[in-house]
């Protein structure tokens, strides 16, 4: 994918972050790469991130503010591609 794709899609941030991982190769049993950016993104906007000894990560994003006393919502991917 080039990045022409993406231009002029909102929001800007998604999009971009997007396209970056898009670019990471990272075929089943070789997410290595793909994780390393997750965290690496997570760290960057000061997220909480767990990692299990199988690889797997959860990035803790706190609520907005006002919404602190609702439902938590949770998101889960896959972070390898079929190749």
């Amino acid at each position: 994918m080039s990045i022409e794709v993406i231009e002029g899609l909102n929001p800007k941030t998604l999009w971009r972050r997007f396209y970056e991982i898009s670019q990471i190769p990272r075929p089943s049993k070789k997410e290595e790469k793909a994780l390393k950016y997750l965290k690496e993104t997570g760290r960057e906007l000061n997220l909480e991130i767990k990692e299990d000894d199988f690889g797997n990560i959860v990035m803790l994003v706190p609520a907005t503010p006002g919404c602190e006393n609702t439902q938590p919502v949770v998101i889960q991917s896959h972070v390898d591609m079929v190749c």
